[in-house]
């Protein structure tokens, strides 16, 4: 495929293909990818309840994620409306959840930097305080009946079975759903501009066909799963860059500090970015356009 001519509709794949073959329902591998999903989030929630485990919070952010990014793929399977009840019933457990991933990124970000004085040892305590609240506030969150809605919802939408005319056949509904977000990730991968923004427009981008690849692996051609290690390496050095972005609006935002510590803590945040926009220059590269008939090829920006 070229990227601008739609893959034919499911009715016409068996004329298509050189030999005929079952149809195998899209959501059947879906739904278990949902079940196995769902699973991880109660894991991680009894984790974080217990508190024995510093990771806790990191994998159940990571399962929401994910549940929730699967849950945007199978909108045709369920209906976007069905699909989307289920997702925003996890948006404000998820929300806080960020609210704390950012606190403890900034605490890791200004943990490594080289600059040295007891006004910023004791601004970084202040902020850890407000870790501990974050903290405090997730834990409560996942104890609540809000959790507990949410799944009730997605264990009713996986109990229902899936209309005839929504199915698909699997395979072409995971090669059109990477092809679909590597054309999304390559668009934004051409941009010249490197402003906060743009950077990170392309690492969630980056996330979901990253995401999308890992759903659907099992029923991918080889060039379509070695898109994974690539946008992997994209969305990693993004995500540097974010964190990086983030402290610089927290430290511009922050008077406190005697204005030569917020100056060199500026300049070190500064330089640390422009050496991680780098290392994404060096991974982006234009693309050649795809060859008509062919499936997209790995572009280089996430092929090398």
């Amino acid at each position: 495929m070229d990227g601008t001519t739609p893959l034919p509709e499911l009715a016409h794949v068996a004329t298509d293909l050189p030999e005929p073959h079952p149809l195998v329902p899209a959501s059947a591998h879906v739904g278990a990818k949902l079940r196995a999903l769902d699973e991880g989030v109660r894991e991680g929630a009894q984790r974080i309840i217990t508190g024995a485990d510093p990771e806790a919070v990191h994998d159940f952010r990571v399962y929401l994620r994910q549940l929730r990014t699967l849950l945007k793929l199978a909108r045709p399977l369920y209906s976007r409306h069905l699909a989307d009840a289920v997702r925003t019933s996890f948006v404000e457990i998820h929300r806080a959840t960020g609210a704390l991933r950012d606190e403890e990124a900034l605490e890791e970000t200004f943990a490594a930097l080289t600059v040295r004085h007891p006004a910023f040892d004791a601004w970084k305590k202040r902020r850890a305080t407000r870790a501990r609240g974050l903290r405090r506030t997730v834990i409560a969150r996942v104890s609540s009946k809000d959790l507990a809605h949410a799944e009730d919802m997605l264990h009713a939408l996986l109990i229902l079975p899936v209309h005839p005319k929504r199915e698909r056949d699997l395979q072409w509904f995971a090669r059109r759903k990477v092809e679909v977000a590597l054309t999304n990730a390559e668009r934004l991968a051409r941009k010249e501009k490197y402003q906060p923004e743009e950077l990170h427009a392309l690492r969630i981008a980056c996330k979901q066909l990253r995401y999308t690849v890992e759903f659907f692996d099992e029923a991918l051609p080889e060039p379509l799963r070695a898109l994974r290690k690539p946008a992997v390496k994209l969305q990693k050095v993004l995500g540097d860059v974010h964190d990086l972005d983030v402290a610089l609006v927290v430290m511009q935002r922050q008077h406190a500090l005697p204005a030569t510590v917020r100056t060199r803590i500026l300049r070190e945040l500064s330089t640390r970015r422009a050496e991680k926009v780098a290392a994404f220059e060096a991974l982006r590269a234009p693309l050649p356009p795809n060859g008509a008939g062919e499936p997209p090829a790995p572009a280089p920006a996430l092929a090398r």
